[in-house]
């Protein structure tokens, strides 16, 4: 066949088809049982009167649904409206999801922390900051729930500072510094170590310069750097302690921004020795330089003000509870020889949550041990005890919180009242049963989908609602409230 006569045949056909197409009915036509229909076109005007109506979040909702529409010919996005000039309505939270739950003691009649109080009035004539540490698992992570909380304590009382924190593992997001070291540190820690007599210090790590040679007259070289983000930004740090042990000759070259400006020995009594520089001034960038010959130790940093106060937060991911018991008793005093805390947070619980028991005795006796530690290392120095927060999974199909977090606070609050320590009740503060599926369905929402770990958002209502508490003790405002402020 001729190319012409080729694609006049084509050309007919395609013709014809179009003719049929036009005269089929919606519904195409049934031939001995066989529907036979051709593509119709649609106007586009007739969409709109098929488009089902939009999908909207509604707060309080489990599931979430994305204001979009899609249709068999193209995806309809709803139209963006520009709130930039509209003002920003506050978030609220309502009463009802928020219990009136203040710190709790065992005898209500005697006047607690009071030797706090006395700290707290008179800080502008301490020495040294005072110092808040919060030991808790993953919930504190990146500065979660301590960086508002911090903000909070540092606006009443002064200073600035991150303060105290380990060499390695720093997540930063959260902070105006990023810290990075050299690959030669060895990590020791109570996560994940089993053995008994660990030298950790407070911080429940420690961190030590690996010899790549075995002769004793090597020097081994590692170092630190502290970057700060935006130097301009308030709420710097102005002062280093380093915390440290070596056993030989050992020295650290301070490097400021970019020139050497100190050049040190290192002490080598086989104890835990102090090393303080003050520099004025936040650093845009700081380094650390060390040598030694032999074993050097680091057990903390603390990023600091010489005035107000400090609140370090230390992160134990995985951990029920610090487990201070199977740390060396001796390195830890040492270290708090230097940093004479004011005032202990413990925080856990969420790690216990999945292990459904009967009861949680067991639990109890070990938040026992931990607490006995603490109160024969430091007899003078308040505890808190920050109960576990609510938590969901699914069970049969749905979220449902589990169901033995009520008992687990119950073997909290036991082990803190018998130990004269205060409890603060976080699962009913906030909202107890179902709140974390609350939490989550909030619009910003206030806990992650994995149901167990906060926002950034809700981790800062819960620093805001711990801090009111605290303060609400500590400068004699007894009133309770309900919500955020």
């Amino acid at each position: 066949m001729k190319p012409f006569r080729l694609f006049l045949f084509f050309a007919l056909l395609l013709i014809a088809l179009i003719f049929l197409s036009w005269l089929t009915p919606h519904g195409g036509w049934d031939i001995m049982g066989v529907n036979i229909h051709f593509f119709k076109y649609t106007p586009r005007k007739e969409l709109s009167t098929t488009t089902p109506k939009p999908i909207i979040n509604q707060p309080g909702s489990t599931h979430y649904t994305d204001s979009v529409l899609l249709t068999t010919e193209k995806k309809i996005q709803t139209p963006k409206v520009d709130t930039s000039s509209q003002p920003q309505k506050k978030m609220e939270v309502p009463k009802k999801k928020f219990a009136e739950s203040s710190i709790q003691f065992f005898n209500d009649t005697i006047d607690h922390w009071s030797s706090l109080k006395a700290t707290m009035a008179n800080i502008g004539t301490l020495k040294q900051p005072a110092r808040i540490m919060y030991f808790g698992d993953s919930q504190i992570e990146n500065d979660r729930i301590t960086s508002v909380f911090r903000k909070k304590m540092q606006a009443q009382y002064g200073g600035s500072g991150r303060g105290l924190v380990p060499i390695m593992d720093i997540y930063n997001t959260t902070n105006n510094f990023i810290m990075s070291t050299s690959k030669n540190w060895d990590k020791t820690s109570v996560v994940g170590n089993k053995r008994k007599n660990i030298d950790a210090g407070l911080l429940c790590e420690s961190f030590s310069i690996k010899k790549a040679s075995t002769s004793p007259d090597s020097t081994e070289q590692a170092w630190v750097k502290i970057k700060t983000i935006n130097p301009s930004k308030t709420g710097g740090y102005s002062k280093i302690q380093l915390l440290y042990r070596t056993t030989g000759e050992a020295s650290v070259e301070v490097v400021k921004n970019g020139k050497p400006v100190h050049n040190q020995k290192l002490a080598s009594k086989n104890l835990v020795n102090q090393l303080m520089l003050n520099f004025g001034d936040t650093p845009n960038l700081l380094e650390l330089k060390f040598q030694t010959t032999s074993e050097l130790v680091i057990y903390g940093l603390s990023m600091e003000s010489p005035f107000g106060i400090m609140v370090d937060n230390i992160a134990l991911r995985g951990k029920s509870t610090p487990e201070f018991v199977r740390l060396d008793t001796t390195t830890f005093m040492q270290m708090a020889e230097y940093i004479k805390p004011s005032f202990i947070i413990l925080h856990y619980g969420v790690n216990v949550v999945p292990n459904v028991a009967r009861n949680y005795g067991f639990y109890k006796n070990m938040l026992v041990k931990d607490i006995q530690f603490l109160k024969a290392q430091f007899p003078t120095v308040p505890v808190l005890l920050a109960s576990a927060s609510d938590m969901a999974h699914r069970e049969k199909g749905e979220l449902a919180s589990y169901s033995n977090i009520p008992g687990i606070v119950k073997a909290q609050k036991e082990a803190a009242f018998e130990n004269n320590c205060a409890f603060w009740n976080l699962y009913q503060t906030m909202g107890g049963d179902g709140s974390m599926i609350d939490w989550v369905d909030r619009i910003p929402p206030l806990g992650n989908k994995d149901y167990v770990h906060f926002t950034p958002l809700g981790a800062s209502e819960v620093g805001k609602l711990l801090s009111k508490r605290i303060l609400d003790i500590l400068e004699g405002q007894k009133e309770l409230v309900s919500h955020v402020q």
